[in-house]
């Protein structure tokens, strides 16, 4: 019973510190929603003040091209002349670039065409060169080798021939 009864106290000595917190957290967010309207009020105006401010200037423009008239639009005809030809020069520009460009990849690639070819047939040069000296030094070994052979051959029948003559004489002496 008696930590029952603590508990309940305790729960209710909590009870307000939360709701405290809970306001203070309401208050926060109402604070919050309060300042981003604010903020979206004074955005419109300002696009509202913008639009305003654009519509002044077009309308004074407007004006000023009336109030001027031929003139102005003699000089306006002109100056877009004159940047269709600066336009002009410079997408022929850009082409004769792109043009230069193309050239200079396309000389690339054949200088890399080139340095492979030329980097493959020296790989295939070192290898047949590789496989001329291999045969060579096998011709070489295999003379060599038939030169010994030779050589043992007549020490053989130089040998047998001793043996015979030696029977031979060994015959006639006995």
């Amino acid at each position: 019973e008696a930590e029952r009864k603590k508990a309940e106290e305790e729960a209710r000595a909590k009870q307000p510190s939360e709701d405290k917190a809970r306001e203070a957290e309401d208050e926060r967010l109402e604070q919050e929603r309060k300042a981003h309207a604010e903020a979206e009020e004074e955005a419109k105006r300002k696009k509202a003040e913008e639009e305003g401010l654009a519509q002044q200037i077009a309308e004074d423009i407007a004006e000023t091209v009336e109030e001027e008239g031929v003139e102005l639009g003699r000089d306006i005809h002109a100056e877009t002349e004159q940047q269709a030809d600066q336009k002009n020069a410079k997408e022929e520009a850009r082409g004769k670039q792109a043009s230069e460009d193309n050239a200079r990849a396309g000389e690339e690639e054949r200088l890399e065409q080139e340095r492979k070819a030329r980097a493959e047939a020296e790989s295939e040069a070192e290898r047949k060169k590789a496989e001329e000296e291999a045969r060579a030094k096998q011709a070489s070994e295999d003379n060599t080798r038939a030169e010994e052979e030779e050589s043992l051959e007549q020490e053989r029948k130089a040998h047998a021939e001793a043996e015979d003559e030696a029977a031979r004489k060994k015959a006639e002496e006995e």
